[in-house]
């Protein structure tokens, strides 16, 4: 992946590629990229998003659902840099409406579309096809939707969902409960720029921070150990109390 200046040697990884990586190789990766293509800090979230899942127990381990959800978001961004700073053609799968790579009803392509329209929309210099953003809050809302798009399509992969169907039933619970959150918010965030028009004060510059992709990773694990945490309160709260309940009538 790196040669011995950290430099990216190889631009084809596939998913099951990124798959082998250990965590702090991925997020070394996305600094490289953001980097060497001058993408300032609009990929510090995906870092951090990383950081945060090789951190915690219940979603570190490589052959975890987790993980190959994190490769194919990764790979997704591949072949958004392939399409728009190396015009060479994508490499993830396609996946046509109605075929087995169809998930909860959206149609998959590849990951690196939207991936590729950001990037131009940044860099003035590239060729493509580039949409004219009028401000900081529509870029934003692509760059949310250009992951979104990615984690659709990490979510139609045949290895995320045997993943997921191998998983226990509390950590399917833990995993369904995780994106309700990471999908709300991609939702919620571009919403709420919209809403205030840019404008941030002193009592809501919190929010302004949280919700855009340069700054929002404390917040985003913050919120992340929250929805889990009470989620570990529903989920569990009503076993324990019948592992109680039964150890009083033996």
């Amino acid at each position: 992946m790196f040669d011995s200046s950290g430099h990216i040697v190889k631009w084809d990884y596939t998913v099951e590629d990124f798959a082998t990586l250990e965590w702090e190789s991925r997020a070394r990766w996305v600094e490289a990229i953001a980097a060497r293509y001058e993408l300032g800090r609009w990929l510090d979230d995906i870092t951090g998003a990383i950081r945060f899942l090789g951190s915690d127990p219940r979603f570190s381990q490589l052959n975890g659902w987790a993980s190959n959800v994190d490769a194919a978001i990764l790979q997704a961004i591949n072949d958004g840099i392939r399409l728009a700073f190396r015009s060479e053609a994508p490499i993830g799968y396609l996946a046509p409406a109605g075929s087995l790579a169809s998930f909860a009803g959206k149609v998959h392509i590849h990951g690196g579309e939207l991936w590729a329209q950001f990037f131009r929309a940044i860099n003035p210099h590239l060729a493509g096809p580039r949409p004219q953003l009028a401000s900081d809050d529509e870029l934003i809302d692509l760059r949310l939707r250009a992951e979104q798009h990615g984690v659709d399509y990490a979510l139609a992969h045949h290895e995320t969902r045997r993943r997921y169907a191998s998983a226990d039933p509390w950590q399917r619970s833990r995993i369904d409960i995780f994106l309700a959150g990471a999908d709300g918010y991609r939702w919620l965030a571009p919403k709420y720029r919209y809403l205030v028009g840019g404008r941030c004060t002193a009592s809501t510059h919190f929010l302004c921070e949280a919700t855009d992709p340069r700054t929002a990773s404390p917040y985003l694990a913050f919120l992340g150990n929250l929805l889990l945490e009470l989620g570990a309160v529903v989920l569990y709260t009503p076993r324990a109390v019948g592992e109680l309940v039964g150890l009083a009538l033996n």
